[in-house]
């Protein structure tokens, strides 16, 4: 009898539960990743050579967007090398939404560390609305948040304070 009850007792449970967790969760594309790679490098290659390279520890591919982790974009424009890294990152529709400890490094010794940026890759802006650090040889520039147009070269900021190393006495 007792079996009988606990056995009535699980059926109607799982009949009651059932109805909570129907097929719809889990084809929820932002939940389930389409594809999974690990180790992962990316080579973006044009009649020049190569452009781009992205590199990830975890890269996931959903419908609408990709998600990648201990991510590194290193490009080849203008003649310098230039890299960014996070430890998280999001693609969508050609951008880059970067997360954790980000770091921009030009070869021209050009540092810039935040903990979010949004990098168009079409237009090539780089901005962050978070406070930030900016490091070259003659300067050390912290502010609210700055702007980055590769293109031009421009770099804009809002509230900042600005070390200027002398190299030279007049």
């Amino acid at each position: 009898m007792t079996f009988i009850l606990l056995y009535v007792g699980a059926i109607s449970y799982l009949a009651f539960f059932s109805k909570k967790f129907n097929n719809k969760h889990l084809k929820n594309d932002e939940l389930v990743p389409l594809i999974k790679f690990t180790d992962i490098e990316s080579f973006n290659i044009d009649e020049n050579g190569i452009d781009t390279i992205i590199k990830a520890q975890k890269a996931l591919r959903f419908k609408k967007f990709d998600k990648l982790e201990k991510v590194n974009i290193v490009t080849f424009a203008r003649g310098q090398t230039e890299s960014l890294r996070a430890k998280e990152a999001k693609y969508e529709n050609d951008t880059a939404y970067l997360y954790g400890d980000v770091l921009y490094k030009r070869e021209d010794n050009l540092t810039i560390k935040t903990q979010k940026v949004v990098y168009n890759i079409k237009k090539e802006l780089i901005f962050s609305q978070n406070p930030f650090t900016l490091i070259n040889d003659k300067v050390k520039i912290e502010g609210n948040s700055f702007s980055y147009n590769k293109q031009k070269g421009i770099i804009k900021a809002t509230e900042i304070v600005a070390l200027i190393k002398e190299t030279e006495r007049l």
